[in-house]
């Protein structure tokens, strides 16, 4: 699940930097239950990976000068084989729905929100008409989201030549590692934090294909993810946070 969150903030970053949506909705208290319809069991368990699919709803949280905004999107994949350390082939899902709002196929099966957007601060249905030899399920349960309080600590403007050392803390309610990615241009570059709290460099070595005098963005990803098994599949649910930083690389 880690992998294929971090597959989907990769495609979404540009989409939703140039073309963001208002959330008027908190991130909600930390809980998480399940139930489910259409399935062979019920219930949610923190994802161990080999998942079949991959829904996802997001806060993100947009740092420019200091100004935040936050918005909020859903993304959703299915594959046609349990993600695995090979990038899985994404499969029809028929039609896709949160809270009864349609998830659209932008194509390769890969389904974005493209008009209203639900209330993702919960409870949360999945519904899934399924096609081909995804057979059909739902899935109700109330998300739980990672807290991030330290963005204050993310760099405003960064010097290539020393390399750049990000720190974080200020993590809580999050099950897996934290992603540290930076991006500018068409270059970026990815590190993670086992557990909560802690720092990673990017060497000027690393920093190589970057261009100096350019924007550069500084982005952390959070996620608690679940399981639920339907119809004999496991099926994957993702709440994540996704905070960025837009600095500056001298």
């Amino acid at each position: 699940m880690l992998k294929s969150i971090f597959s989907i903030s990769v495609i979404t970053i540009l989409i939703f930097i140039s073309c963001k949506k208002k959330d008027p909705t908190p991130p909600p208290a930390s809980s998480t239950t399940g139930t489910t319809t259409g399935g062979t069991t019920g219930g949610l368990t923190p994802s161990t990976g080999g998942d079949n699919s991959d829904m996802q709803t997001t806060y993100s949280f947009q740092n420019h000068a200091g100004i935040i905004t936050r918005d909020s999107f859903v993304v959703a994949s299915f594959y046609a084989a349990p993600e695995t350390s090979v990038v899985p082939t994404n499969v029809n899902a028929g039609t896709v729905t949160l809270n009864g709002v349609n998830i659209v196929d932008q194509g390769q099966y890969n389904y974005y929100i493209t008009s209203s957007l639900p209330n993702i601060a919960g409870p949360l249905t999945w519904s899934v008409s399924g096609s081909g030899t995804l057979s059909a399920f739902s899935q109700s349960f109330q998300p739980s989201y990672p807290k991030y309080t330290g963005g204050n600590l993310l760099p405003d403007t960064c010097i290539k030549a020393n390399g750049i050392t990000i720190n974080i803390s200020g993590v809580t309610n999050n099950q897996n590692s934290v992603i540290i990615t930076l991006y500018s241009g068409s270059s970026n570059l990815t590190k993670y934090i086992l557990g909560s709290n802690g720092s990673v460099t990017f060497t000027s070595a690393e920093l190589a294909n970057f261009s100096v005098n350019n924007l550069l963005i500084i982005m952390v990803d959070l996620a608690n993810s679940y399981s639920a098994t339907h119809n004999g599949i496991k099926q994957g649910f993702a709440n994540t946070i996704q905070y960025s930083k837009y600095s500056y690389l001298k």
